[in-house]
């Protein structure tokens, strides 16, 4: 901990090799810092395609590998970088938008549902009281603050600061041995009717006030976008398992599910973002998923991602000069 204390700064991290900072294949935020830090500009001054998401993102979708060789089959011109992680916040993706600075060309998609719009205060509170980043942010406490949580003031001393990331990692600091090889995809069975009855206990309530309050913070962060001469922002629905079969959430949750869907269409139409949904396209059945909230099925991710691109293709010519 003194070595890190002395040695550790923001440079050295973002500078370190692919998997240093990650304790094990499935460590998404490990991963991501380094990412970040390093800003968009590290990769390039082609056309990106960013993918945020929680982990139903990252298991709806291929790999990022197969992704950029299905859009180079295509003639798409663009590179995707995915930056999923298990639970990434809106709030917590704000922040690593404001970190990578991306440029104007690409599109900057945000995978999202009735489930990450409609999420009580509290998890922000959560969030921001095991901050798990690896860079500090000052548009992160500004949300936090907004979803009435707090974030100790930032001293400046970059371990300090993200003391909580490090602590976690202190086994990086004297690895022996190779690091760790990403793990995109972890469920990789399909579920369906075998899935465990308590996982349904899961189905997100629409709120009217907690969809306006991360509509909020999706506003803001289109808004900081423009300001800053960012790429198109591109709303990604991502179906869980009541989206194929609603009456999982009970009686009144398609109904739930319509109000929802027109709420993020006039969210779209009002801050000029794309509203993306391909599952209204692709066949989805409720045996693709390997549990509630991730698809576990090979082919439908496959299809899936086939008609995410088909629909992003029209916004990336669009973005080109």
């Amino acid at each position: 901990m003194l070595l890190g204390a002395l040695l550790l700064t923001e440079r050295r991290v973002a500078s370190a090799p692919r998997g240093a900072w990650m304790q094990d294949p499935a460590d998404d935020y490990g991963r991501l810092a380094p990412m970040v830090l390093r800003g968009a500009a590290a990769f390039g001054t082609n056309a990106t395609v960013w993918i945020l998401g929680a982990s139903d993102t990252r298991e709806m979708l291929q790999g990022e590998s197969e992704l950029n060789d299905r859009l180079a089959k295509s003639g798409g011109g663009a590179r995707i970088v995915s930056l999923c992680a298990d639970g990434l916040l809106l709030e917590e993706r704000a922040a690593v938008v404001e970190r990578l600075r991306p440029g104007a060309l690409g599109a900057l998609v945000l995978g999202i549902n009735l489930g990450q719009f409609c999420r009580p205060a509290a998890d922000v509170a959560r969030v921001a009281e095991r901050y798990r980043l690896g860079f500090r942010s000052a548009t992160f406490d500004e949300e936090a603050a907004l979803a009435g949580a707090a974030m100790p003031p930032a001293t400046g001393h970059f371990f300090y600061d993200n003391r909580l990331f490090f602590l976690r990692r202190i086994a990086c600091l004297a690895r022996m041995g190779p690091a760790p090889e990403f793990l995109e995809h972890r469920i990789l069975a399909q579920g369906g009717d075998r899935a465990d009855p308590w996982q349904f206990r899961k189905v997100r309530r629409f709120s009217s006030e907690e969809f306006e309050q991360r509509a909020g913070v999706v506003s803001r962060l289109a808004a900081r976008n423009r300001l800053a001469g960012g790429p198109p922002v591109v709303l990604l629905e991502i179906p869980s398992m009541d989206y194929v079969e609603p009456r999982i959430g009970g009686p009144s949750h398609a109904a739930a599910l319509r109000v929802y869907r027109a709420e993020v269409r006039r969210l779209a139409e009002r801050e000029g973002l794309h509203y993306l949904d391909p599952a209204a396209s692709v066949s989805l059945r409720r045996e693709d998923f390997g549990d509630f909230a991730h698809l576990g099925d090979e082919g439908a991710r496959a299809r899936f991602s086939a008609e995410f691109l088909r629909q992003l293709a029209p916004i990336l010519e669009g973005a080109r000069p």
